[in-house]
């Protein structure tokens, strides 16, 4: 019976001596086997997590614009949440008709000829108006360059971080019917 534990044991010493040759050698695996031993034997083992950078926008809302002294807005303010180590991201936005369409800015329409042009003003606050920069249709605004702030918590925190409002800058006085407008924010970690 002793032969067969020690057949055992060098077949052991053996197996671990390859592995630890192969695998050591090249920094694969950290973790090490114990040694056979009477009373008690001791191994070690890494565990790793890599977590990819995330981000989400949340909290958007259709926006009605409201007519006053000439000119339609309208506004929402809304969640941007990445778990990059800054918390930063830069946004593009882009319109489209309702029928799919593309535009090269940012105009209401409504399946005719009339449009309706609007600005895009857009921030990392809540409750903006259009004193704070405009957007251009598919062109990436990151704060000249240092990124917007985000969120770190997800969701926000139950709260809001950005905010779009939207003013008309086409004199629409002899236009009527419904005009509408689709609007894709785009944000990406920076």
């Amino acid at each position: 019976m002793g032969a067969i534990r020690m057949k055992t044991f060098k077949t052991l010493a053996l197996a671990t001596a390859v592995s630890a040759g192969l695998l050591g050698a090249s920094g694969v695996m950290a973790a090490t086997d114990g040694l056979l031993q009477p009373n008690s034997s001791q191994g070690e083992f890494d565990i790793t997590l890599d977590l990819s950078t995330v981000i989400q926008i949340s909290k958007l809302n259709d926006i009605p614009l409201t007519y006053t002294n000439g000119d339609a807005t309208g506004g929402m303010d809304f969640c941007v949440y990445t778990n990059n180590t800054n918390s930063k991201y830069q946004i593009t936005a882009s319109g489209s008709y309702n029928d799919g369409s593309a535009q090269t800015g940012f105009s209401l329409g409504k399946g005719d000829a009339d449009i309706i042009n609007y600005d895009l003003h857009f921030t990392d606050a809540i409750s903006v108006d259009s004193n704070v920069p405009k957007l251009t249709s598919g062109t990436v605004s990151n704060n000249s360059g240092s990124g917007w702030q985000g969120s770190g918590t997800l969701d926000c925190g139950s709260s809001e971080n950005a905010s779009i409002f939207v003013k008309t800058t086409t004199d629409f006085n002899s236009f009527d019917g419904s005009y509408s407008s689709t609007v894709t924010l785009l944000v990406e970690p920076v």
